[in-house]
């Protein structure tokens, strides 16, 4: 008897969920592309045999992961509340279409931060996410994760920032990603600052993708 496609998706969710606490860092940017791995077996294996799968697949986000700088310091975390405008990014998923964007922290009554991403299109409405924060170093504050999607987070690393808090560099665990972010929407202002932070802490910035106006 062939399952239903709402059985099939509870499969996979479940199967995904049961690994999420082993891996916090699942990379959001690829976790489509493992849906997509999932989504033919599943219509076909049992639960059991589905969880194998996402078992085998795990290694391979691991394999990925590289050493990323440590953040340079501790951060106010009401001084970098606001709305900060991306100057340049490494490629990522989520935003292949963006032509600019930027993102607001809000502190919020219980003491954490609402955020929201906003990337704007050349054509089309702007997309918008609306992630749940959580500071993972108390006290430093320059970790943080996001949550965008159930169990789908993303840790952030504030790598370094401008000492009057104009600039900041912003990266992940991994090392793929890498966003460089301005206060001010003028994005030629800091723009040399940034890169050549960026450059000194071992990325490549001649893979940087340029918003508009930078």
């Amino acid at each position: 008897m062939i399952p239903c496609a709402r059985e099939r998706r509870r499969e996979r969710l479940s199967a995904l969920a049961a690994i999420s606490p082993k891996w916090p860092n699942i990379d959001l940017f690829q976790a489509l592309a493992v849906f997509q791995a999932l989504a033919v077996p599943a219509r076909r294996l049992k639960p059991m045999r589905t969880v194998t799968l996402v078992a085998v697949l795990a290694p391979l986000w691991l394999a990925l992961i590289a050493a990323a700088p440590e953040p340079a310091r501790p951060i106010d975390l009401q001084k970098y509340a606001g709305r900060w405008y991306e100057v340049a990014r490494l490629h990522n998923k989520i935003e292949e279409e963006c032509v600019d964007a930027q993102v607001t922290y809000t502190p919020a009554e219980d003491g954490g931060f609402k955020v929201v991403d906003a990337c704007l299109h050349a054509k089309g409405p702007p997309k918008l996410y609306h992630p749940m924060m959580k500071v993972l170093d108390p006290g430093t504050n320059a970790k943080f994760r996001l949550t965008f999607f159930a169990f789908i987070s993303k840790d952030y690393w504030v790598l370094d920032y401008a000492p009057d808090n104009s600039w900041v560099v912003l990266g992940e665990p991994t090392g793929k990603y890498l966003w460089l972010f301005s206060r001010t929407p003028d994005l030629q202002a800091h723009k040399a600052a940034l890169v050549a932070r960026a450059r000194s802490l071992g990325y490549d910035t001649s893979k940087l993708i340029y918003d508009k106006g930078a």
